[in-house]
């Protein structure tokens, strides 16, 4: 039986004493991603080490993107959860995943994820962009469907 710590995103490179380390491009896209999201949510490397419960050491070299060739799924877990970012958006930005370009989150969702907005605000936002969909004629789904622009 695979323990959840054995799990791995990346297969690990095997390498030889004089071989040097190979780091996937994903792996290098997964640090800045991870970069970023600790400094938009303004964290430093210590309290993002200690809300997913893994050392500073490990984040530091994790971010410097030229160390490991791979990222257990625990600690990613739990970067993702002190990032409060859905893991499947962090492994699309780092490429392990591809994704639907097409598909893009609905706003409440993207404004308490993106900027940790309470229900209020994120109302009020909605309402915003319902009058900004007026006054520029792009109209709520709903309203497109029932009442297609000729």
């Amino acid at each position: 039986m695979i323990s959840k710590r054995k799990i791995i995103i990346h297969k690990h490179i095997n390498m030889k004493k004089n071989q040097q380390k190979s780091i996937p491009a994903e792996m290098k896209q997964l640090a800045a991603c991870l970069t970023r999201l600790r400094k938009e949510r303004g964290f430093s490397i210590r309290e993002a080490a200690r809300q997913a419960g893994c050392a500073a050491s490990y984040i530091s070299k994790l971010e410097g993107g030229n160390t490991f060739a791979a990222i257990g799924l625990d600690t990613l877990t739990g970067l993702a959860k002190a990032y409060t970012t859905p893991l499947l958006l962090i492994l699309k930005e780092a490429g392990y995943v591809e994704g639907d370009e097409h598909k893009l989150p609905d706003l409440p969702q993207y404004l308490r994820l993106k900027y940790r907005l309470s229900h209020q605000a994120i109302r009020d936002m909605e309402m915003a962009k319902e009058i900004v969909d007026r006054k520029y004629g792009n109209g709520s789904a709903e309203e497109l469907r029932t009442n297609p622009k000729e």
